[in-house]
């Protein structure tokens, strides 16, 4: 008798904990859903959200701002250098993700995307700057900031003069970055 017990609370905890799963995966996709439509900002790329599978996850899903939250926490739980590495990480997905939805004609989108890829460079490049970091991690950064200014630069075309100002003053700064890092380069 105390196998059936057994066996009875076994089913009973599985089938527990799959309802469980159920209603927590439920109460997330109301919550992104609800999030989504909340955050939706003037323009109307921003407030459409999709849920779409088998390709990689852009900023226009439904599901991304689990991603980034996802990073923030990473970011949050790392070490001065690898946070360096993961901003550097980010700030390219991001670039790409800009590509992908100028392409899909998401300029809006893009363009904040965009825009969160450069603050990255400029994050990882602030971090450096104020803590002592190997020689390799800042010429790591100098040219992932060169070749990330050489794709934004190919991108400017496909952006209205309004959105490119945020994105041209993001570059002022990365600049005024890469200058220092150079400069912190020669005197060591």
């Amino acid at each position: 008798m105390t196998t059936h017990i057994h066996y009875f609370m076994k089913k009973f905890r599985l089938i527990i904990s799959l309802l469980g799963l159920f209603i927590g995966g439920g109460i997330v996709l109301v919550s992104l859903s609800s999030a989504s439509a909340s955050q939706a900002y003037s323009q109307e790329n921003f407030s459409h959200r999709k849920l779409y599978w088998g390709e990689e996850i852009l900023p226009d899903n439904l599901f991304y701002p689990v991603i980034a939250m996802a990073d923030k926490a990473r970011l949050e739980m790392s070490l001065p250098t690898e946070r360096i590495y993961l901003q550097i990480n980010y700030s390219h997905r991001r670039l790409g993700y800009a590509k992908e939805l100028l392409i899909k004609g998401q300029k809006d989108l893009a363009q904040s995307t965009l825009t969160k890829s450069q603050k990255y460079l400029n994050y990882a490049a602030q971090a450096i700057l104020e803590c002592e970091v190997e020689d390799e991690v800042k010429l790591h950064l100098l040219s992932s900031i060169d070749f990330h200014l050489g794709e934004v630069n190919s991108m400017m075309d496909s952006f209205l003069p309004s959105q490119k100002e945020p994105i041209e003053k993001l570059i002022q700064e990365t600049l005024t970055f890469r200058d220092l890092l150079q400069r912190d380069l020669e005197i060591e």
